[in-house]
């Protein structure tokens, strides 16, 4: 579901002209608004108490146990509410930073591994890694956008130099 909503958003952006922005635009436009947004997420309550979910689960099937298939749809459900609570900021970081850029696919998902499965001491201290990265991604695109490798993957481009069309004359 939260994939249909994503595909929406993307959707949304298309059709409010967003793809036709140069790189440097949808990097200081897009990408630096919501790695900041991205960044102040990490500290928030709501995503601390969703991770706390998502990093034992076994405390939470322990807590919210139902029997039967419908039970297991309901809990299963729930949970995937604290999954997507604690990383759908991260996911659309990656929207904004380019849905086809491979690169940027790697680095969000082993931010998220790392976030969910390493034990809670070092997930902690990578936590904060990853705020503090979220915070430096966001003022790169605003100084600096031609840094940022494939950035701009929602029109299908893989990169951050894009052709310029030639008129021949």
């Amino acid at each position: 579901m939260f994939g249909l909503g994503a595909f929406a958003l993307l959707a949304v952006a298309r059709s409010a002209g967003l793809d036709s922005l140069s790189t440097a635009e949808l990097a200081r436009y897009v990408v630096a608004p919501v790695a900041l947004a991205g960044a102040v997420y990490q500290i928030a309550p709501f995503k601390q108490a969703c991770l706390r979910h998502c990093r034992g689960p076994l405390h939470f099937f322990l807590e919210h146990w139902r029997d039967g298939s419908r039970g297991a749809f309901v809990m299963g459900a729930r949970h995937g509410v604290y999954c997507v609570g604690c990383c759908w900021m991260l996911m659309l970081v990656l929207l904004a930073l380019g849905v086809m850029s491979v690169t940027w696919m790697v680095v969000v998902s082993v931010a998220i591994a790392v976030e969910k499965l390493a034990p809670a001491g070092w997930a902690r201290r990578a936590g904060g890694v990853l705020t503090v990265g979220l915070a430096a991604l966001a003022l790169l695109a605003l100084v600096k956008p031609s840094w940022l490798p494939g950035v701009g993957g929602m029109s299908g481009r893989s990169g951050m130099h894009e052709a310029k069309p030639s008129i021949m004359k």
